[in-house]
C-alpha cells in the first residue's frame, strides 16, 4: 500500500478498500515532495460526487501547493594543521 493511500485512509477513517489512488512517479522526496497537499480533498471530493477525481500540477502550481523546506544558515568549522591533516576530535 503506498504511503499516501495509508495516510488518507487514516485521516478519513475509510477502509483501504473505499479508496484507490495512482500516484505518479515523481522521482525522490527532494523539497519534501513526499507530503499529502490536496490529496484528501480530492478523495472528499471524489466521495461526494461518486467520481474520479484527477489532479495534475504544473511546474508553478506544484511549487505554490506543496510544502517546501525552509531556508537555513549553516556555520561550519574545519580545521586541518599546515599538512592538510584534521587535528579535531571526531563526532560520536
Amino acid at each position: 500500500m503506498h504511503v499516501d493511500h495509508r495516510q488518507i485512509v487514516d485521516c478519513l477513517d475509510l477502509r483501504p478498500e473505499q479508496l484507490r489512488i495512482h500516484p505518479a512517479g515523481i522521482g525522490g522526496a527532494f523539497g519534501a515532495r513526499e507530503d499529502l497537499t490536496l490529496q484528501i480533498h480530492l478523495c472528499l471530493l471524489a466521495l461526494h460526487t461518486g467520481r474520479p477525481v484527477k489532479m495534475v500540477y504544473d511546474r508553478a502550481e506544484s511549487f505554490a501547493g506543496h510544502v517546501h523546506r525552509h531556508p537555513a544558515r549553516l556555520w561550519y568549522r574545519h580545521e586541518a594543521d599546515r599538512q592538510g591533516t584534521w587535528s579535531g576530535s571526531r563526532p560520536g
